[in-house]
């Protein structure tokens, strides 16, 4: 939902985005080309503002091994454009940090255990990426590295402090990062995995 607009809304499905600046009533469908190639579904949109909008694909089986996209709209969800780096796929979660004129946007990634998860970074409102860390490590007394990256909050008073939430079956870690995903810490041993 468009923070400054309640009756703008971009949802994702399977084959691209529903969009509506009418509320619920008015819901058209939107599908960029190469879509339904690569993109098995939409994983999470986040709005930069009225018009900005940022979303992540990826899947959930074998078959969508090396699938997902990092998409961007700038007219409110009318037309996309894919800003996905090289060797991205699997987007899970998209978070944004702001502090004062600086946003960093954050996407993690990452297929069970298939594909590893990293974690990726923009300064420039998603024109160029930088991959800056593997995934968390199991905290399950396993010796599995990179686990997907399946959900990610930033601290609203800053940029830089985030809390990650990665796993998929019984391996899984909860994080704190102090300084934009360069370093983790772990913050517990749960016995189950964090949800």
């Amino acid at each position: 939902i468009d923070p400054t607009d309640s009756l703008h809304v971009i949802a994702g499905c399977a084959h691209g985005f529903y969009v509506t600046n009418t509320g619920p009533s008015g819901f058209s469908k939107i599908t960029p080309s190469n879509f339904i190639a690569n993109n098995p579904q939409v994983n999470d949109i986040i709005f930069i503002n009225h018009t900005t909008a940022i979303a992540v694909t990826g899947g959930n089986s074998i078959y969508d091994a090396g699938k997902g996209s990092i998409w961007k709209t700038t007219d409110g969800g009318l037309t996309w454009t894919d800003i996905s780096p090289d060797e991205f796929s699997n987007g899970n979660k998209i978070a944004i940090g702001k502090l004062s004129t600086d946003t960093v946007l954050y996407v993690g990634t990452g297929l069970l255990d298939i594909e590893k998860g990293f974690l990726w970074k923009s300064y420039d409102i998603g024109q160029t990426w930088e991959r800056i860390k593997n995934g968390p490590t199991s905290m399950a007394g396993t010796s599995v590295l990179g686990l997907p990256i399946n959900d990610i909050a930033v601290d609203p008073r800053g940029k830089d402090t985030l809390y990650i939430a990665s796993g998929y079956e019984n391996d899984y870690a909860f994080v704190l990062s102090l300084d934009g995903g360069e370093s983790y810490i772990y913050l517990s041993s749960y016995s189950e995995k964090p949800y």
